[in-house]
């Protein structure tokens, strides 16, 4: 530096960067991982030598033969693979797949026999090999693989018993006249086999052919049906009971199978009273398996006497309420829940106040690539909202919170169409971490009442959460980091809680979390670097309270755990953090996660570059400013039961360019460097396994990526090839004016789109510019057509409903939510108070079908098939939206400067998205 000070590194960069290494060559899947990753065109044949005699995995669904290139499967390699697995026969050349690979086959994994060639099976060995198929047959299928003509007769008969002695479930495909009783014993009593599968997480997995769902008992025909039969199936399998005609079923065997185990009155097909009585007896929870027309109220109420942690909300609804009246269940929550104050809203900002219970999705993006939705919601207050009076929560048993919670849960999912985005809660989800720690155990997992939330799930901790279940502060205050570590512990897979950290997705593959010590400890520069190259940041924390002069720790809001001078500090630690990522990432898409509005922690203005998210004072507010200020406190819950949902807003999706740095020119790059640019640019593509070199063609921020082999040259699009007629050097010489030509095709459509914005902002609109849109404000907008030049007002509440209005007056007069100016005055008075209105607002006041000729872009630059309203301009070139050419028109560069561009005869299409 000039001043001579050295800036100290942390080596935040360097530990950002280290990766984890490859797959370790001792990794039991690492030949199939390997080998699937470097594409088939890379291969050797030493390679895949060396890769069918060190991968054992007997595992159905890992083939290593489906991975090899089909030039390097020869015999040996062939042999070799079906010997360890035989389902690789799928996948062996035709000229190989004769009777002695067939039968190595088929003595490996019967199921093998599907991929037999019929003439193989017709031929002189071909009983042989099904008879080996069937005795090596683990899931019970392969008998229905064997041609009709070996199941006649007695080899048809020694056929089908040494299938059903290998596995019972082969009955179902014995032919009818086949089945005998004595054949149908053997599949009952025959044990299943147990297979030891392994997977690449390192799990080890026992599987057992057995279905409990549909047992063997359930293939027998009515012919060999007997009472004994059914008698040896159910001590075997008591489930199969339930499968059994009943005139098969002796009293003495339901009798026998209840005092072995009461729950099994459960498969007991109308059991008597005397047989109730007596499993009810020996277990009191055999009532959940009792007929519902014999649940009487006494036999409910002496089996709840027993055992009282029965749940009270599986007996009858006719029976429920005298129930949970005469017993109280074995509580969860032992405490008594407390509603606050809620506090004021201390913004001094101009506020609007969202009123409405429907969910709402805010668009905040203004690219015209790739966006995202973020869901948020707050102050969920379980112990409030899971009952309709909140000292009833302490009358409720886990598996009653349970049932409540996942009804609120599906009621949450059922608000929004997708549950994999990405999804921030606010905390004051509960005063407990046991409570806490159940909602965050539903939510991420399958129940019987809703899905799970696959996306991406991020929390911040609220006052309520360090009452440490103790909201009458009788147990000595336990240290504020003690509390925030065991909640972090509850937290299942999925669920990231984020105090005074910083999580960032790095170069658009990995998630990191920067803790707050990380934060503070690295430089500026540091973190303005790992910023930069992170596609997604997200600040979180509770924020505490330090500077509300009403609503803080003095008057309770944390209870016994944080006292005022803590709070204060606590607020003054958040502040520093969020000042730090402020001067490293100021000019940034960040969203801000916290529990207390920010003026509680911050007397600083909001970053308009920035979102925030919080709640606490639950009073549903929003505010959306002109110079990009976005403050969502709108979906706190409260206290009150209601009906959950989620709000949203969509934003761009940020992407990581790992050649940002590189300066214009040809270089040659790596296909691990071609693959990451295009995952971090949203470009999915599963690898590049196409054998050549690679290079990269760079010209002021645009890609040309191209691959090289002996024989050809190619630009590439994803995994994709197109070739190409000149060599490497007359594409970069000639991409400056390729380029220039088509930006210069949009010059007079970007004027008409900046004339749009002059006239938008002289009524008082915002004015600002995305893709072909230009805004109104926040919900009201104009589409500028790039294929006809129309005009088009529109009102938007989020990205996919929208009301078109004929003619801007009638949009700023009509629109759900009409246009106004900062002082609250209506725009459409400033629209029409205009003076000389046609000459000074020309376009606005044209009617919306009108076309426009000046903002109608060149058809060599468009691609209507790919047309799409609400999303224009990535269907008009990748230049303009990840700045990757994609294909090549040499008649581009044949245009004259002065030709018309749309004269170009046959350019349909310039660049494919």
């Amino acid at each position: 530096m000039g001043d001579g000070l050295v800036v100290q590194k942390s080596g935040l960069i360097e530990r950002l960067d280290s990766k984890p290494g490859a797959i370790s060559s001792d990794n039991p899947f690492y030949w199939y991982i390997h080998l699937q990753s470097l594409g088939k065109r890379a291969q050797t044949k030493e390679m895949v030598e060396e890769a069918v005699n060190g991968f054992n995995v007997d595992n159905h669904a890992y083939t290593i033969l489906k991975v090899i290139a089909k030039k390097h499967l020869t015999r040996e390699v062939c042999e070799i693979a079906v010997c360890k697995n035989g389902l690789n026969l799928k996948y062996v050349p035709e000229q190989y797949r004769d009777i002695s690979m067939c039968m190595s086959a088929v003595r490996s994994d019967g199921g093998a026999l599907h991929d037999v060639p019929t003439q193989i099976l017709l031929g002189d060995k071909g009983y042989e090999i099904c008879l080996t198929a069937v005795c090596n047959d683990f899931e019970g299928q392969t008998l229905s693989f064997v041609p009709d003509c070996y199941l006649r007769g007695k080899e048809g008969k020694a056929l089908c018993e040494a299938a059903v002695r290998a596995n019972g479930y082969a009955l179902e495909y014995v032919p009818k006249r086949l089945i005998t009783k004595e054949l149908a014993r053997a599949a009952i009593e025959t044990p299943f086999p147990v297979k030891e599968i392994l997977w690449p997480d390192g799990s080890c997995l026992a599987r057992s052919a057995y279905r409990s769902y549909r047992p063997v008992l359930s293939l027998v025909p009515e012919k060999c049906m007997s009472e004994e039969l059914v008698a040896l199936s159910a001590r075997l399998y008591p489930e199969s009971l339930s499968y059994a005609p009943s005139e098969f079923v002796s009293r003495d065997l339901c009798l026998e199978l209840v005092e072995r185990d009461p729950m099994n009155l459960r498969y007991v097909p109308m059991p008597d009273k005397k047989l109730v009585d007596s499993a009810l007896q020996a277990n009191p929870r055999a009532i959940l398996a009792v007929p519902e027309s014999m649940l009487t109220l006494k036999r409910c109420r002496d089996a709840l006497r027993r055992d009282p942690t029965i749940p009270i909300e599986k007996l009858p609804e006719s029976h429920r309420k005298k129930l949970e009246k005469e017993f109280r269940s074995d509580a969860f929550v032992k405490y008594e829940p407390i509603a606050l104050e809620t506090p004021s809203v201390t913004d001094d900002e101009t506020q609007a106040i969202s009123c409405s219970d429907e969910p709402h999705a805010y668009d905040l993006s203004v690219a015209d690539g790739s966006a995202e939705t973020i869901y948020y919601i707050s102050d969920i207050h379980l112990e409030h909202q899971l009952v309709k009076q909140p000292n009833d929560i302490v009358k409720l048993s886990l598996p009653e919170i349970q049932e409540r919670i996942d009804n609120k849960i599906a009621e949450l999912l059922a608000s929004v169409s997708d549950a994999r985005g990405t999804l921030l809660i606010g905390g004051d989800v509960a005063d407990s971490i046991e409570l806490e720690a159940l909602f965050y155990e539903r939510l991420t997992s399958f129940t019987e009442r809703h899905e799970r939330w696959w996306g991406r799930i991020f929390a911040v901790l609220g006052n309520h959460e360090l009452w440490d279940g103790d909201p009458m502060g009788f147990k000595p205050a336990r240290p504020i980091d003690e509390i925030i570590a065991d909640y972090r512990q509850t937290m299942p897979r999925g669920v990231k809680l984020l105090e005074n950290e910083l999580f960032i997705v790095y170069k658009g593959l990995s998630g990191k979390v920067l803790d707050e010590s990380t934060i503070l400890d690295a430089s500026v520069e540091e973190l303005a670097e790992a910023c930069a190259n992170s596609t997604f940041l997200l600040l979180g924390g509770l924020g505490f309270s330090g500077l509300n002069p009403v609503y803080n720790a003095e008057m309770g809001l944390y209870r016994e755990t944080v006292s005022t001078e803590e709070d204060i500090a606590r607020s003054r630690r958040f502040r520093a953090v969020y000042e730090k990522v402020l001067a490293s990432a100021g000019n940034l898409p960040v969203i801000v996660l916290t529990h207390t509005q920010m003026a509680d922690w911050s007397d600083a203005r909001y970053n308009p570059k920035w979102i925030y998210v919080s709640g606490h004072t639950h009073q549903n507010t929003f505010l959306l400013q002109r110079d990009g200020v976005a403050v969502f406190s709108d979906n706190q819950v409260g206290y009150k039961p209601q009906s959950w949902h989620l709000n949203g807003f969509t934003i761009d999706v940020h992407a990581y360019d790992p050649f940002k740095d590189y300066p214009n020119g040809i270089h040659q790059i790596t296909r691990e460097q071609y693959v990451e640019f295009n995952r971090c640019q949203g470009i999915m593509m599963q690898g590049m396994k196409h054998p050549g070199d690679l290079y990269a063609l760079k010209y002021d921020g645009v890609y040309m990526f191209v691959l090289e082999s002996a024989s050809s040259l190619c630009l590439l699009e994803g995994g994709r090839r197109h070739k190409l007629d000149y060599d490497i050097s007359y594409y970069y010489e000639n991409l400056p004016e390729y380029v220039r030509k088509v930006r210069s095709a949009f010059m007079p459509y970007q004027k008409a789109l900046s004339m749009v914005s002059d006239e938008v902002t002289a009524i008082g609109g915002s004015g600002g510019i995305h893709g072909c849109i230009v805004d109104i404000d926040w919900f009201n907008h104009i589409y500028l057509n790039p294929f006809d030049g129309k005009v088009t007002p529109y009102f938007a509440l989020n990205t996919t409903d929208k009301l078109v209005f004929k003619n801007i007056e009638a949009l700023l007069e009509f629109s759900p939510v009409p246009p106004r100016l900062s002082s609250g005055e209506s725009m459409l008075m400033r629209y029409l108070g205009t003076p000389s209105r046609e000459k000074k607002l020309p376009i606005l006041s044209r009617a919306s079908s009108k076309e426009w000729e000046l903002a109608v872009v060149p058809q060599v630059v468009l691609d209507r098939s790919m047309y799409e309203p609400s999303r224009i301009m990535r269907s008009i070139q990748y230049i303009f939206d990840q700045n990757v050419l994609r294909v090549w028109n040499d008649a581009i560069l044949a245009i004259d400067n002065n030709d018309d561009i749309q004269a170009l005869p046959g350019a349909s299409k310039l660049l494919d998205s």
